[in-house]
């Protein structure tokens, strides 16, 4: 049991390593704004040198130099904080990076684009389809594209392999998403409640089984995607219908996972 007295000094005592981290905050800051003035430096020579803002290559020396020097944060957490930094300094040379994925917000591919790119400096923008991404690359409305390229249940995706093929656009990078399906409604909703369920057709054929099991008489109903049933069910506000998808999705569109 802690007496007045000890307590007193643990307060003393937290107040004063807040102080510390209050300082170390404002170091952290003042030497951003260092980095920042020299990255417009940067940006100023590069663009006297008809060179690109974006340098991959130099980016990943950064961060590779970077993530081997800490000794207390995990390798992955130094990486996402200067890909952040890094991002962030694209911003101050009048830069912004777009990167196109299938929409609407919440899909799959707008899930693998928010883990794949920095938030700070990132354009995000929903696309209707993955030809559209592609054509806009080509056409410099974009800079990156979110494809989904192999599904373990269905395999290869004939149509992005096709473009690949088609478009003279190469791969940049490959992220593996695990799919993970939920059954979500409205904040009200029971399972007990739900006779209509809205997604898309491939969701369904992955919770066949679940679907036959606890929902042997529901109405399904196909949909362009799992995002695009989420917000159906936003808009219908009746806690007799449900969606399948992700819980990112259910998170976006302030749903439930039931």
């Amino acid at each position: 049991m802690i007496n007045l007295s000890e307590e007193q000094n643990y307060k003393e005592d937290l107040e004063e390593i807040r102080k510390e981290i209050n300082e170390i905050d404002d170091h952290i800051v003042d030497l951003l704004n260092k980095r920042g003035n020299i990255v417009i430096k940067i940006g100023n020579l590069k663009k006297n040198l008809n060179l690109e803002v974006f340098q991959p290559k130099r980016e990943m020396e950064i961060i590779e130099r970077i993530k081997n020097k800490s000794t207390i944060f995990e390798k992955e957490s130094i990486e996402a904080i200067w890909k952040e930094i890094i991002s962030a300094s694209k911003v101050i040379q009048d830069t912004v990076t777009k990167v196109g994925y299938l929409g609407p917000i919440g899909t799959f591919t707008h899930q693998a684009a928010l883990e794949s790119f920095a938030k700070a400096g990132t354009q995000f923008i929903p696309c209707n389809s993955t030809s559209e991404i592609f054509d806009n690359i080509e056409k410099e409305i974009l800079d990156y594209g979110i494809v989904p390229i192999e599904n373990s249940f269905y395999g290869t995706v004939r149509e992005t392999l096709d473009l690949l093929i088609e478009k003279e656009l190469f791969i940049y990078g490959e992220i593996e998403l695990r799919v993970v399906q939920n059954l979500i409604g409205l904040k009200e909703t029971e399972i007990s409640l739900v006779k209509n369920v809205f997604s898309h057709p491939q969701a369904f054929a992955q919770t066949k089984s679940w679907l036959k099991s606890n929902l042997p008489n529901a109405s399904l109903m196909d949909i362009s995607s799992t995002a695009e049933a989420m917000k159906r069910i936003k808009e219908l506000e009746d806690k007799s219908y449900a969606a399948i998808g992700t819980d990112f999705a259910a998170s976006i569109y302030d749903l439930k996972v039931l």
